[in-house]
């Protein structure tokens, strides 16, 4: 996909999600918006793990092969952060990139999609 398209984040080679190692695409409803769209890699049709990708672009050729399925709603900072780290010819960083403290953000009210907004 290319650290210019989208960002990318591997926890372990083989991983393993709560459902297996891998497993069905569940829909396709969202679609890859602009930045900060959270999306499941794959190596095709129904092969979905536990890698995901961070949009940092619009990349709309996305749509219908990677499940959208989430938003960074605060922090992306430091997803521009890790996106401009050297990376080697195989898009690897040249440093180790380690993310120390995570969480998500209580969401009082359903969260919305609005498209325009985005």
């Amino acid at each position: 996909m290319g650290k210019a398209n989208t960002l990318k984040a591997q926890f372990s080679i083989k991983g393993r999600s709560i459902y297996g190692e891998r497993f069905p695409d569940e829909n396709f409803k969202l679609k890859h918006y602009g930045i900060g769209w959270v999306s499941m890699a794959n190596s095709g049709p129904d092969t979905n793990g536990s890698q995901f990708f961070i949009s940092v672009t619009k990349p709309s050729w996305l749509d219908g092969k990677h499940v959208v399925f989430g938003k960074v709603l605060d922090g992306m900072s430091v997803v521009h952060s890790i996106e401009l780290q050297q990376t080697d010819e195989h898009d690897r960083p040249l440093q180790d990139c380690v993310i120390v403290n995570s969480g998500k953000i209580a969401v009082k009210e359903p969260f919305v999609v609005e498209v325009g907004d985005w």
